[in-house]
């Protein structure tokens, strides 16, 4: 488990799915991630720490679907 960013935003969103073993929470502020914790997705980390430096909003649709890249 690993944590990028604050932890304490406005609401967590899930992607994927904590019983397979692989998942991420995002933190938001504004519909922007302010903060994730990522289990077992360490390569995802890189691209949460860009996003969260960004401010860039995304939508929770596609922060949710494994499909839609980061």
């Amino acid at each position: 488990l690993q944590f990028v960013g604050e932890m304490q935003g406005e609401s967590w969103l899930c992607r994927g799915n904590p019983e397979d073993g692989k998942a991420i929470w995002f933190q938001l502020r504004d519909g922007a991630i302010i903060g994730a914790a990522a289990l077992n997705n360490g390569r995802e980390v890189r691209v949460l720490r860009k996003l969260i430096q960004s401010g860039r909003a995304m939508s929770e649709e596609a922060l949710c679907d494994e499909g839609v890249a980061l």
